[in-house]
């Protein structure tokens, strides 16, 4: 996947090194597709240190009695995505079942089952991983603290100038604000005019799939979610769309309560 360009500080217990990397924005849903988390800040790597040996699969849950209601799915895929603690949705547990005579524990967050601990499985290997990832975000803190420790008196200026893109996009809508039918409108500051936009709608319709069955389930969400969209309606906040596309400028607001 491609983004925004980046650098990565990779520490681990054996040395620290710095490497490019992008920065993309991931929407995940679990196999049966009734759970979707959006990941804003994703980074990517050509390669993560995780093979399928890492994997519980269900022969290892098979060795422990305590166990016998969790299912793992058998997924036939590499790893490709890694979720720490700053994505709280994917890892929170809705159940745990505590370990018995030193074996794992399970949980089972949104997206199913996981098993944590010893597996007890007849294969050994000695090779372990440990990964920690540090961002260049913490690099300005660590200058300012820097320049302050050598110059007691020195001041750290944090402010950021307008950038020509900046100054662009605050010339036009200092242009073309109006009031119009009791509503103030304003440009959008594209970086293109016209801009283009990629075709959306497939993402679009599956997001209202997901919806569609979501309300389905839940009776009052249904009412709250037709009255909001009513609402908008009423006062002018949203119209119908033209039939007739608009080649360049048309683009599907995935729908999702929030």
């Amino acid at each position: 996947m491609s983004g925004t360009k980046t650098t990565l500080s990779l520490t681990t217990i054996e040395k620290e090194n710095s490497t490019s990397t992008y920065v993309v924005s991931l929407e995940v849903l679990d196999l049966d597709e009734d759970n979707l988390v959006e990941l804003p800040v994703v980074f990517t790597r050509p390669k993560i240190p995780v093979t399928m040996e890492n994997v519980t699969d269900q022969h290892d849950i098979a060795r422990w009695d305590y166990l016998v209601k969790v299912e793992i799915p058998k997924i036939d895929a590499d790893i490709g995505l890694l979720a720490e603690s700053n994505a709280p949705e994917i890892l929170e547990p809705r159940e745990v079942i505590p370990s018995q005579c030193g074996g794992p524990y399970a949980t089972r967050p949104i997206f199913g089952w996981v098993a944590n601990g010893p597996l007890g499985r007849s294969t050994r290997t000695n090779a372990y991983t440990t990964n920690f990832i540090k961002t260049d975000l913490q690099l300005n803190e660590q200058f300012k603290n820097y320049c302050n420790m050598g110059f007691k008196d020195s001041a750290y200026g944090e402010a950021t100038l307008m950038s020509t893109n900046d100054k662009r996009a605050l010339e036009i809508l200092s242009d073309s604000i109006e009031l119009k039918d009791g509503h103030y409108q304003i440009a959008l500051p594209w970086k293109n005019d016209p801009p283009l936009l990629e075709n959306n709608r497939s993402v679009a319709q599956h997001r209202l799939k997901l919806l569609k069955r979501r309300l389905l389930r839940d009776p009052e969400l249904k009412s709250k979610y037709q009255d909001c969209i009513a609402d908008l309606l009423d006062k002018g906040y949203a119209a119908k769309a033209p039939a007739a596309e608009v080649h360049g400028k048309t683009w599907y607001l995935p729908h999702e309560a929030v």
